[in-house]
């Protein structure tokens, strides 16, 4: 009995950690910011996050104005952040980006 426990858990265990798979990045700035007004694209808004080499796009809904402007804010200021997207992709116009998760200033 108790090797099934334990071998049920390390499943439950291994399944979990796979489904919370994420992109992310410390000491990560907004470089760009994308707002479609029509068409492909329009209910969302999309930054660009890099840190040296690294760079990645998230989403986020257009609804969702408070996040929207903490995003503008750290752009405008260039305040580094954590960031954490899902790691799957949607296709949004002509390129993929990431829903957003959550963002952690670094002030």
């Amino acid at each position: 009995m108790f090797k099934i426990r334990t071998l049920l858990g390390a499943c439950a265990l291994l399944v979990s950690s796979h489904s919370f798979a994420w992109v992310s990045g410390s000491g990560m700035t907004v470089e760009q910011v994308m707002v479609h007004e029509e068409g492909i694209g329009r209910d969302y808004f999309v930054a660009y996050f890099k840190k040296d080499t690294t760079i990645f796009r998230c989403y986020v809904s257009n609804t969702e104005t408070s996040t929207i402007s903490l995003i503008l804010a750290m752009h405008m200021s260039k305040t580094p952040a954590q960031v954490h997207c899902h790691d799957s992709d949607m296709a949004i116009g002509s390129f993929s980006a990431h829903k957003l998760h959550r963002i952690i200033t670094n002030i």
